[in-house]
Formats: C-alpha cells, sequence, structure tokens
C-alpha cells in the first residue's frame, strides 16, 4: 500500500503535558484500528519533561525538575529526555503499517520530505 495522497488533518490546539503526550497516541490507536491516515498537531499549554519508554529514570534531573515545577512524563515510544514547551509544534504522521516502507531510511525520507 503506497503513501496515500492525504490525511485527515487534526489541529489540537494547546493542550497539558498529560494530554499532548497521550492525543497521538490515540490518534495512532485509532488509525491501527481502521480510522483514516491522520496528520495531527499539538502546541504543549505548559513547559514538561519527557522520557522514553526504555530510558532510565536516572537520566533526568528530577530535583531540577521538581525545584521548577516541571512534570516528568514517560512515553510509549523510545528516546532519551526531551524538555517540551508552548514554543514547540508537534506534528505526528499516523498510517497503517502496510503504507510505510519496511526501510527505516526510506519512509523517514518519504514521510519527512514535506516537513522538511
Amino acid at each position: 500500500m503506497p503513501v496515500p495522497d492525504t490525511l485527515r488533518v487534526i489541529d489540537f490546539g494547546r493542550a497539558d503535558a498529560l494530554r499532548s503526550q497521550t492525543l497521538w497516541h490515540a490518534v495512532a490507536h485509532g488509525v491501527s484500528a481502521g480510522e483514516p491516515p491522520t496528520l495531527s498537531f499539538v502546541r504543549p499549554a505548559e513547559p514538561y519533561v519527557c522520557i522514553g519508554y526504555h530510558r532510565r529514570l536516572e537520566e533526568v534531573d528530577l530535583d531540577v525538575c521538581r525545584a521548577r515545577g516541571l512534570p516528568v512524563l514517560r512515553r510509549m515510544v523510545g528516546g532519551g529526555p526531551v524538555y517540551l514547551d508552548d514554543g514547540q509544534l508537534f506534528f505526528q504522521i499516523a498510517l497503517p503499517v502496510a503504507a510505510v516502507s519496511p526501510n527505516r531510511a526510506r519512509a523517514l525520507r518519504e514521510l519527512l520530505a514535506p516537513a522538511v
């Protein structure tokens, strides 16, 4: 299945830390259950720190996060700790697995070309 020519677009606007992380998981779940391929946007309404599923929590300076009132969330996918705030706009492309090349480099090239 080729990458679709059109995508459903959802702009979630600003969302609190937990919602900004869960929205794209919910969209991906919906697409895997048969909803249309989707491009979604969200902007964090507050600063927070997020760490990938398999990373050690010790990679985050929890004392600094507490002192600055920064929530620390663990996301359901991998990757290191990141700081996020309302100066960032996230986008997520959710497609059925059959629409994505199994070759990682090719998939990234195809899917990210419009953003680049």
